[in-house]
This record gives C-alpha cells, sequence and structure tokens, in this order.
C-alpha cells in the first residue's frame, strides 16, 4: 500500500497533466487546424427554353445523348409562326435531362432540355457558419474519394465567394430540413482523379488561418460622432 501510495503521489501529476495536453491538442486542432468540409464536383451545364408557346413538333435528343455544338435537336411550331423553329445545341456535350416529348404543348420559357459538358471543370464547397477558418486563393486542399479505393490527390483554390449563397441541398446533412447559407469556395480539379459531374468527395484545406475575432455586439443606435476622451 505504502508503495502504491508513492507511485501514485510520484506520476499521478504527469499522467492528470498528460490527459490535459491532449485534451488541449484536440481542442487547438479542431479550432485551428485543417477543416474538412463536403463538396461537390461541378460542370458547365445549359438548360434550353421554349422561346414561346407552341407544340414541340420534334424533339431527336434522348437523355445521355452526345452532341455536338450547332446540332439541332427538334423544332418547335410556334403559335403564329408559318415555319418550325430549330432547336440547337449551343455546346458541346451530353444531354443529360429531356423533359418534354413530341407532340406535347409549350411555354415561354419551359425548361426542354440540359445539357452539361463532358468533363467536370471545377469543385464547390460551401463553409458552413459560423465560419470558423478564413479561406483565400491558391490554399492548398486535399481531395479525397468517397468511391472503392478512397482515392486523394492535392488540388488548389481558384476563387472564393464575396457573399454568402444558399448551400446545394447535396451538401446538407440527410435530416437538415431548411435552406442554410454559406461561403462559396471553388477547387482545381486534380488531373490524377476520374470525377464524375454530381460526384460527392471531401476537401480538407491544408493551410487556413484562423478567421479574426468578430467583437460583441452592441444595441447601442450607430453614430458618426468621434468617440469621448
Amino acid at each position: 500500500m505504502n508503495r502504491l501510495r508513492d507511485l501514485s503521489i510520484r506520476f499521478l501529476p504527469f499522467a492528470f497533466f498528460g490527459v490535459v495536453l491532449i485534451f488541449v491538442a484536440v481542442l487547438w486542432s479542431q479550432r485551428f487546424g485543417t477543416a474538412t468540409v463536403s463538396a461537390e464536383v461541378d460542370t458547365i451545364k445549359v438548360r434550353l427554353t421554349a422561346p414561346g408557346a407552341g407544340v414541340l413538333a420534334q424533339m431527336s435528343a434522348r437523355d445521355l445523348t452526345e452532341v455536338a455544338q450547332g446540332q439541332v435537336l427538334g423544332q418547335i411550331f410556334l403559335a403564329g409562326a408559318n415555319a418550325a423553329i430549330d432547336i440547337k445545341a449551343p455546346m458541346k456535350g451530353t444531354v443529360s435531362i429531356v423533359n418534354l416529348q413530341p407532340g406535347e404543348f409549350v411555354q415561354p420559357g419551359q425548361h426542354l432540355l440540359t445539357i452539361s459538358a463532358a468533363k467536370a471543370d471545377r469543385i464547390i464547397a460551401f463553409i458552413r457558419q459560423p465560419l470558423s477558418v478564413a479561406v483565400e486563393p491558391n490554399t492548398e486542399v486535399r481531395i479525397r474519394c468517397r468511391s472503392l479505393g478512397q482515392k486523394t490527390a492535392l488540388a488548389r483554390v481558384t476563387k472564393v465567394g464575396t457573399e454568402l449563397a444558399p448551400i446545394r441541398k447535396s451538401l446538407l446533412p440527410a435530416q437538415h430540413d431548411r435552406d442554410e447559407a454559406g461561403l462559396p469556395v471553388f477547387i482545381s480539379v486534380p488531373e490524377n482523379l476520374s470525377l464524375h459531374p454530381g460526384e460527392i468527395v471531401d476537401v480538407t484545406f491544408l493551410r487556413t488561418k484562423a478567421s479574426p475575432e468578430i467583437p460583441p455586439a452592441t444595441n447601442a443606435p450607430a453614430t458618426n460622432a468621434p468617440p469621448k476622451k
């Protein structure tokens, strides 16, 4: 019992100090360390809409059909017109959505189909509130796939939004039932990762800095008068 008491007196303070040190290190890493967020692989998309009211006379495009720029995809007979108007692809890509079929009536501005670029050109992430880290262009990040193998690659931030924007539903938790705004961050696509548009990946900001502390709010009215000495 005496030996046990001596050991506890000698080593208990060191053990307690070690536990406190680990706890502080965890808090430090969460507050000032790297931050990981969900992101979505994005690509250029074009929505073709009806120029006016009429009837969709022809639609040759189908889902997953590859089209060339300027290719005629269908025709619309507008109300009061003597000839059909061609629906042309504004860019090269793949038809991802076809909403109408030949013979259906269309309204002005109604969504006809969507064309997506074949290759992803950026990754978009949102820093949720409160903004605990400050991200700048050229910040180094690590991209981790969620698919089999969970491959990783390095990339860089290309652009940071200047204002908060609605976070995409695909990047919010499944149980999240309300809209939320965050700071959009655009990231380059690593060449050594095979990413598909719409794929969800994890982005870790490797070199971030803590955001400056925001002064506490006050209920006092704003004034331009100089402070009293």
